[in-house]
């Protein structure tokens, strides 16, 4: 599945896990101000997720809902 993220500009990090705390996917990259980044994550099955973002700006963690 895709997933936009539009973050803050400068180096930002992105993980993914269960709800048990496994790390399914992480990811880094460069963002542009206004510019939404693209994100191919593996193959899941329908569930909440927690997504911790991170920048210079601090971290943020958010429940994800994901359904096919």
């Amino acid at each position: 599945g895709l997933l936009y993220i539009e973050g803050p500009a400068g180096p930002v990090s992105l993980e993914l896990r269960d709800l048990r705390g496994q790390l399914l996917f992480q990811h880094s990259w460069r963002s542009d101000p206004g510019r939404a980044t693209r994100l191919e994550l593996p193959s899941l099955p329908a569930s909440l997720y927690q997504v911790r973002l991170s920048s210079e700006s601090g971290t943020h963690t958010f429940l994800l809902h994901y359904a096919q």
